[in-house]
């Protein structure tokens, strides 16, 4: 319970601290939510919390991350960025392995037909010579 007690406080200062910023009344964020200004005044005052939805909605208005609204860490919104910057940076990675994989295995290929191709040549020759050979002699 005491941790519950926690997350309204900190929803409760960071709903009022942004709605302030944006001088924004009670009011006008009701009207945004749908809801009435007794609801924006009980979530201010840490007497309940809003829907997750409405949470949702909240954190859109004022152009903050909901983890942030709703547990005060701002490192909420640095670590998934970092996250999905280093996601992308794998996906990289992983496409820049799968196209080397693929040079690799042409290559090693090329290198196999060019053998098959010296060895036939070397065979047709040998065939040739003796051919050559036999009409001579």
């Amino acid at each position: 319970m005491k941790g519950s007690f926690s997350m309204n406080e900190n929803f409760s200062t960071i709903l009022t601290q942004k709605r302030q910023e944006k001088s924004m009344s009670q009011e006008e964020l009701a009207k945004n939510l749908y809801v009435s200004r007794q609801t924006i005044s009980k979530w201010e005052k840490g007497e309940s919390l809003p829907d997750i939805e409405k949470a949702q909605k909240i954190a859109e208005i004022f152009n903050v991350d909901l983890n942030y609204l709703i547990s005060g860490h701002q490192e909420a919104a640095q670590n998934d960025e970092s996250l999905k910057i280093l996601e992308d940076r794998v996906t990289q990675l992983e496409d820049s392995l799968q196209e080397n994989k693929f040079i690799a295995r042409t290559n090693g290929w090329d290198i196999i037909k060019y053998l098959i191709y010296l060895v036939g040549i070397t065979i047709i020759g040998g065939f040739l010579t003796s051919a050559f050979y036999y009409i001579k002699h």
